[in-house]
């Protein structure tokens, strides 16, 4: 089955979620602890949304949808380019106010500068003045030095009057911004924020950061830690030895990714939150349960282009519930979506997505079907087999295990069949633009005789 991914419009944005590593049981969603050496006993296996699919797309807490803020081609029209005339000027006087100290508080993040950096917040929000210290901090820490602000439209409140002139009263702001992380990203990655500011004498101060438009953003937590080295960077405000565990897992798992598909093109980036609260911030999950989620590879997804911003983001409570084993599987599986992502440019089936990342994280590893995906095998061997490929909403259910197992199982065969390069023509062909008959048909397949083969192998798998 084909998948749409998100057309080839940002507006509203769509931020791609790739959510990896977590098993169904019978009393529910938890984690699966591996064995520290040999056969793990069940391996830890996705629950939900491909690298590239309608499905796995969601807009986040802070989508930007005031019209004129991204163009089809993704190109970023000017604050205030409506044209000035009538209450049109009366309307941009506002926002171009909070447009100044959006731009005053940019060039002092690049700077450097603490001072002109807290210079435009409400003299009594003392909390934000710290956090905003703990921010500039981090922007330090993460060698940040190109960031953007644009003020793109007052939310509805008192502070601005029907005719567009300004009120005295609180206003809340939809902001769009911009970072790029040194090395990690190709460009700058969007992000957006949601404000509250108020009249200060004759302009604009802001009196808090913690809107609901708000996705969180790396810098955002506090006391912030960072790990580079040449496999990639690491940062997080997780216990220290969770940071060095990673930034020490990261080059084979990096080497394991690249021999499979590829060498990437930069450095990935892995962030640990402290907390789980501070995930779901980090990831637009806000008020979602996240307890079955270990990471998500969370960045921008546009068809026609490759993937923007993309970070891998660790649940906390994942990494308390693994052991190494089963970490270092996560970290393989997401670092699978991340450089497939930043290669192609168009949705493909999400069993072919998420089955390509199983099927590399589980690469050299002894893993028994029957004990990695007993519920499909027990079905198999009481003769129920799959008639279809799996479905991509199958992908998006609470209890989607066995969706996982299909797929990894079916790219498994894929591979033994045809052999790895044969896949991973297959996959970059659909992730141009080759329709699955097209791409199928190169490397000698149809749907059919795909879902033939894949079936008497899941026979001889189940005996």
């Amino acid at each position: 089955m084909t998948s749409h991914g998100p057309t080839s419009r940002w507006w509203p944005v769509v931020l791609g979620f790739v959510v990896a590593v977590c098993i169904v049981m019978a009393a529910g969603l938890t984690w699966v602890l591996l064995a520290p050496a040999g056969t793990p006993e069940r391996v830890p296996r996705p629950t939900s949304a491909g690298s590239r699919s309608a499905t796995g797309s969601e807009p986040a807490a802070g989508s930007v949808t005031a019209a004129g803020s991204v163009t089809a081609t993704g190109s970023e029209t000017a604050t205030g380019s409506e044209t000035a005339t009538g209450s049109e000027t009366a309307r941009s006087e506002p926002l171009a106010g909070v447009q100044q100290v959006l731009d005053r508080r940019a060039a002092a993040a690049r700077a450097r500068d603490e001072s002109a950096w807290l210079a435009d917040l409400d003299p009594s929000a003392a909390g934000l003045r710290q956090r905003q210290q703990a921010l500039l901090s981090a922007l330090r820490s993460l060698q940040v030095r190109e960031l953007t602000l644009r003020a793109e439209r007052f939310l509805p409140g008192p502070a601005v009057r029907p005719d567009g002139s300004g009120g005295d009263q609180a206003a809340r702001v939809d902001v769009v911004g911009a970072w790029r992380l040194p090395g990690v990203d190709a460009r700058p990655a969007p992000f957006t924020l949601e404000l509250t500011v108020r009249r200060h004498g004759g302009g604009w101060v802001v009196v808090d950061d913690a809107g609901p438009g708000t996705v969180r953003q790396a810098f955002d937590l506090s006391g912030l830690q960072v790990r580079r080295n040449p496999a990639g960077v690491v940062a997080g405000n997780a216990p220290a030895e969770r940071l060095d565990e990673v930034a020490v897992d990261l080059a084979p798992a990096r080497e394991h990714v690249e021999h499979a598909w590829g060498a990437l093109s930069h450095l990935p980036a892995v962030l640990l939150p402290a907390t789980s609260s501070e995930f779901a911030a980090l990831t637009g999950r806000v008020g979602k349960d996240t307890s079955g989620v270990a990471a998500v590879t969370y960045g921008m997804l546009e068809t026609g282009s490759v993937a923007r911003g993309d970070k891998i983001v660790v649940n906390p409570l994942a990494w308390a519930s693994s052991t190494r084993q089963g970490r270092r599987i996560v970290l393989t599986h997401e670092l699978t979506h991340l450089a497939v992502r930043a290669t192609t440019t168009h949705p493909v089936p999400e069993w072919l997505s998420e089955g390509y990342a199983v099927h590399t994280s589980y690469a050299g590893l002894q893993v028994d079907p029957r004990r990695a995906a007993p519920e499909l095998m027990a079905a198999v061997a009481r003769g129920t087999l799959p008639t279809r490929l799996p479905e991509d909403e199958r992908f998006s259910d609470v209890a989607s295990g066995t969706a996982y197992d299909e797929a990894w199982l079916l790219v498994d065969w894929l591979a033994r069949a045809r052999g790895e390069d044969a896949l991973r023509r297959l996959y970059r062909e659909m992730g141009t633009g080759s329709t699955p008959s097209d791409a199928l048909g190169r490397i000698g397949l149809t749907e059919s005789t795909l879902l033939a083969g894949w079936q008497e192998d899941l026979r001889r798998l189940a005996r």
